[in-house]
């Protein structure tokens, strides 16, 4: 398969949701047919439209199956089909083509395998389950297994009856040959007395087959093409992937509405309840820390939710893709970043703006939405580690969750103070690479370190607690554990931790999605 001579459709094909059929293409012959002209690929990408009359819904968005969007059932299994023909296998090995399917499109899908066999002079091979009569027709030779995968007939479909006629099994008229043979080789388990007469009629069939006179074929193999590596250099690769990134993430209007609603939402929330701080008091520091907090976990949260869910539903595409050797992980890292951050890092210059002019804190606007945009992609670099790195995407989104939740609690300052109790070693491991504790500490830095408290009227401010009778903004931070802590140091935690992590999400890409071949390297 990582070769290019064999051709897999699965029983499910991963789709890039927001690419069109016609785009889904384009990106696979550009990817697949790196020496052919631009030119020549268009043309091939349209006559597989046209052979698998997939021309109507050309410029239909592929979506998502699992919403009741885009394209139907049938139409996704021919584009799978559509992007394994672009690739000219020599083998194409179909796994349960006809599942999900309603009989018509299951027909269908088969004969257009049995006229790729034809036209293209290649052999298919396909693991049918239950096919109609219709179906069974279409076959020219058959692989019929017992429980156990022990062989009970192969051959051609045609002669399948007789062969069993001679072993007493009589197929009825009424029957659909492909029903009875199943009937034949399978086992009720529920019931112990016919299992056991199944599990001898089994064993009379597989034994009759192992019996035969008849020498065992000696398999033929296919010689080896010269692996072609990865295949398209590396700058049209990387921009073949980037404009996808860009697609796939531009075109969801709804997320991104939903995205820019809880940002301007949030920030709203978060300035009516706090207000503007007319003056440094001492009374003010505790709201101060509060919405710097709070600010710091709502971008944090945002960032890796998103970025691990939208990791997680492309992983299966990339994993196919990099099976085939079209890129490096590292590749579709560095294209994620260039499409991706900038735009997760809009939405919180537009929490942050809003939430400034709202709140008017003392830390300048501009290092406001600077660290922001620092942790959101610190944020988001952390969660295409965590996706990369879990073993399955389901997994992922599941993990997600209890780390944020962790990092929240070991980064959001405790007013009591500092604690003398040093923190377990996996929460102080936490501690250090939770975007959110530095986000926290260079906001508090900037917007405490050299501050003088004005006097307040009728109130000193907090009686107990960290912040009780402080006088100043870098008395704050003493009593917070941080007299010596620098905003430059914090800043440069947040630089670390997104480099950090994105080659852990690179290295990880490579052990979850290795690509075939043997081939080493992210």
């Amino acid at each position: 398969m990582a070769k290019g001579g064999v051709g897999v459709l699965f029983q499910e094909t991963p789709f890039f949701a927001m690419l069109s059929v016609r785009e889904t293409l384009r990106l696979a012959a550009a990817l697949q047919l790196p020496k052919e002209p631009a030119v020549h690929r268009q043309e091939r990408v349209e006559a597989v439209l046209a052979e698998l009359r997939l021309g109507e819904v050309a410029d239909d968005r592929v979506g998502d199956r699992t919403k009741g969007s885009g394209i139907s059932g049938g139409q996704r299994r021919r584009l799978s089909l559509a992007k394994e023909l672009l690739g000219t296998p020599r083998v194409l090995v179909a796994d349960e083509p006809t599942t999900g399917l309603d009989s018509h499109q299951a027909q269908r899908v088969v004969q257009q395998l049995q006229q790729l066999a034809r036209q293209a002079q290649i052999p298919v091979i396909a693991s049918l389950h239950q096919p109609r009569s219709s179906i069974w027709r279409l076959a020219d030779d058959v692989l019929v297994l017992a429980p156990g995968g022990r062989v009970v007939y192969s051959g051609t479909a045609s002669g399948v009856r007789g062969y069993m006629q001679k072993l007493g099994f009589r197929c009825p008229r009424d029957c659909s040959p492909a029903e009875w043979l199943l009937d034949l080789v399978s086992v009720a388990s529920e019931d112990p007395e016919q299992e056991q007469v199944d599990i001898q009629r089994c064993k009379t069939l597989t034994e009759a087959w192992e019996s035969r006179s008849v020498a065992p074929l000696r398999p033929t193999r296919l010689s080896e093409p010269p692996s072609p590596g990865i295949r398209l250099p590396w700058v049209p690769r990387l921009l073949a992937l980037l404009r996808r990134s860009w697609r796939q993430n531009l075109r969801d209007r709804v997320a991104n509405g939903l995205r820019l609603g809880v940002s301007l939402g949030l920030a709203s929330i978060l300035g009516e309840l706090y207000g503007k701080f007319q003056a440094m008091t001492a009374r003010s520091v505790a709201n101060r820390i509060a919405l710097l907090s709070y600010g710091a976990i709502n971008i944090a949260m945002m960032a890796v939710t998103k970025s691990v869910s939208l990791f997680s539903a492309e992983r299966p595409v990339v994993a196919r893709e990099r099976l085939q050797m079209q890129y490096h992980g590292a590749d579709y890292m560095m294209a994620k970043v260039i499409a991706e951050f900038p735009m997760d890092t809009f939405f919180s210059l537009v929490f942050g703006m809003v939430l400034h002019r709202r709140c008017e804190p003392r830390i300048s606007q501009g290092r406001f939405l600077a660290l922001l945009g620092l942790a959101t992609t610190a944020s988001g670099a952390l969660g295409l580690a965590v996706g990369a790195l879990a073993p399955s995407p389901d997994a992922a989104v599941t993990l997600a969750t209890p780390l944020m939740v962790l990092m929240m609690i070991v980064g959001v300052k405790n007013p009591a103070g500092v604690q003398s109790r040093a923190l377990p070693l996996p929460l102080s491991l936490i501690a250090t690479i939770s975007p959110i504790r530095w986000a926290i500490d260079a906001m508090l830095i900037a917007e405490l370190r050299g501050a003088t408290f004005e006097p307040s009227q009728g109130d000193s401010g907090p009686k107990i607690g960290a912040l009780a009778a402080t006088r100043s903004g870098s008395h704050v931070l003493d009593r917070l554990g941080m007299a010596n802590a620098s905003g430059g140091h914090a800043t440069k935690r947040l630089v670390q931790i997104t480099i950090g992590n994105l080659i852990l999400a690179a290295l990880g890409l490579a052990w979850q999605c290795p690509r075939g071949g043997g081939g080493s390297g992210a």
